[in-house]
């Protein structure tokens, strides 16, 4: 089982802001899941995303 994380906490994990990561779900295709009217994240999704990500 996995735990989904806050815009909070994957703000703090990836050193921004949470308006910062809501900002830009759709525009660097951060991996979220929309749950109600709130974005959940999860941490192996994030931690794939930034190696995909990760400047050469």
């Amino acid at each position: 089982m996995f735990r989904l994380l806050t815009t909070v906490e994957a703000g703090e994990y990836l050193g921004k802001s949470p308006w910062w990561i809501r900002e830009n779900i759709g525009v660097l295709g951060i991996p979220a899941i929309k749950v109600g009217r709130q974005w959940r994240f999860r941490l192996e999704d994030l931690e794939s995303w930034l190696d995909m990500n990760r400047a050469a």
